[in-house]
């Protein structure tokens, strides 16, 4: 009795049709823009799903009752080298690398991107992890230095701690085993370097 379409040329609009009643009404926009694509409507799990298009692998699953897409929130930029995503305290923290100091926070819960947390001290353009430890996160800003940072979730406050003994490149990971006074580091770069931090 219904029928959905996507607005597409670049758009996120969105509309159902009711044959019975001749109406239009305007949905929930796409997550985003669509183009050279539609929507099709599967009666087995009563969803819709709907292609992205223009050239990308991308495609959504539609809640008809909710007037709602299914999964989390898109980021709120586009990432690139040194961008990371660490859990905490139901929260994802990200810093989105692409040579930039952007950092933002996700909010599992409510699905939704907080606004912009403080900078990062210095860009992330390295293909680093982060991990956290005692509720603190750090971070290695690798590109062949030796910066090396924490970040408290509750103040909101970065601090640069004392460099590392070596240089950090991409491929350098921070892992915490969950209990005990060490975090412990891998270099990058195919190097066997392996390292910890009291």
């Amino acid at each position: 009795d219904e029928i959905f379409i996507t607005r597409d040329q670049g758009t996120q609009s969105f509309y159902k049709y009711n044959i019975t009643s001749n109406t239009w009404a305007t949905l929930t926009n796409t997550p985003q823009a669509t183009r050279y694509v539609g929507a099709i409507y599967n009666s087995s799990d009563d969803y819709v799903y709907v292609f992205r298009g223009n050239g990308t692998y991308d495609f959504w699953k539609y809640n008809l009752t909710t007037n709602a897409f299914l999964g989390p929130a898109d980021l709120p930029t586009t990432p690139g080298y040194g961008a990371d995503l660490v859990y905490y305290n139901g929260y994802l923290y990200h810093p989105r690398g692409n040579n930039t100091q952007n950092f933002y926070r996700y909010n599992i819960a409510t699905n939704a991107w907080d606004a912009a947390l403080d900078n990062t001290p210095a860009t992330f353009n390295d293909d680093t992890k982060g991990v956290v430890a005692g509720g603190v996160l750090y971070f290695f800003r690798g590109g062949n230095s030796r910066s090396f940072y924490k970040y408290d979730p509750i103040s909101t406050d970065w601090t640069t701690l004392s460099d590392t003994s070596v240089n950090i490149y991409y491929g350098a990971t921070l892992t915490y085993p969950g209990s005990g006074n060490f975090i412990y580091a891998t270099r990058g770069s195919l190097t066997r370097t392996f390292m910890r931090y009291s």
